[in-house]
């Protein structure tokens, strides 16, 4: 083999090696990164310019700016529910990205039944954690906006009779899995009503663990519900 052969075949395995992934796997546009970033940018160029919450406000940690009788910030305050928001989105981006890989080669790809249901779950999973991320349920609506929390629990009750609609893609899942986080999260808003009072007598310390408990075992078997569902969905795919 030649000089010029060993360089030429030294900057091929560079090219390839240093090649972005989504350029040779994931080809997506360009624009769409300024497309994320423009938006990004312009919220917080605004941020000094609007003048109903101090900017710090929204800027700074939540913990910091929570401290303990010795003037120490309590960074484990709220552990529990950040762990159940870390999973929320974590479940929310792995429909997202199942959504976008999912190829099938017959029929029209945008509106197949398994990629609408990935499509489907991530927004809803999306809702699920912007609403536990910003009490939306619990404080923005009833207080502030003066909606009833019934109200948000009626819509989330419709959006999951809507995954009727994927009867048959829930057929070739793990749908148990799905099933048993809806029936801890049912458990959950029972408790939250105010409904297991009137049936069980607890302090209300005890309610709100059973409530926590149950909601933290519900996102928990979301998540993994995500993974399986996803991972099935793709193989089937490859398959096919």
């Amino acid at each position: 083999m030649n000089k010029s052969s060993t360089r030429l075949s030294s900057q091929e395995r560079a090219k390839t090696f240093f090649h972005p992934l989504w350029r040779t796997q994931l080809p997506l546009p360009r624009m769409i990164t300024f497309a994320v970033l423009a938006p990004v940018s312009v919220l917080f160029l605004a941020l000094p310019l609007q003048q109903l919450i101090p900017m710090s406000e929204l800027l700074r940690d939540p913990n910091a700016t929570a401290y303990d009788a010795q003037n120490r910030v309590m960074f484990y305050r709220g552990t529990i529910s950040s762990e159940g928001i870390l999973l929320w989105w974590a479940a929310a981006s792995v429909y997202a990205f199942a959504a976008y890989l999912y190829r099938p080669r017959s029929g029209i790809a945008a509106f197949s039944p398994p990629r609408v249901f990935l499509g489907y779950m991530a927004v809803l999973t999306g809702l699920l954690a912007l609403d536990d991320l910003f009490m939306i349920h619990e404080e923005l609506l009833p207080v502030h906006l003066g909606i009833p929390e019934v109200s948000v629990y009626v819509l989330y009750g419709v959006l999951v009779v809507g995954l009727a609609m994927f009867v048959l893609v829930l057929l070739n899942t793990d749908f148990l899995v799905l099933g048993l986080a809806l029936g801890f999260f049912a458990f959950s808003m029972v408790t939250d009503m105010g409904l297991l009072h009137a049936l069980v007598s607890l302090p209300d310390g005890a309610f709100l663990l059973v409530e926590d408990l149950t909601k933290m075992l519900g996102i928990v078997c979301w998540f993994i519900f995500s993974l399986r569902t996803s991972a099935c969905l793709l193989r089937r795919d490859a398959s096919t």
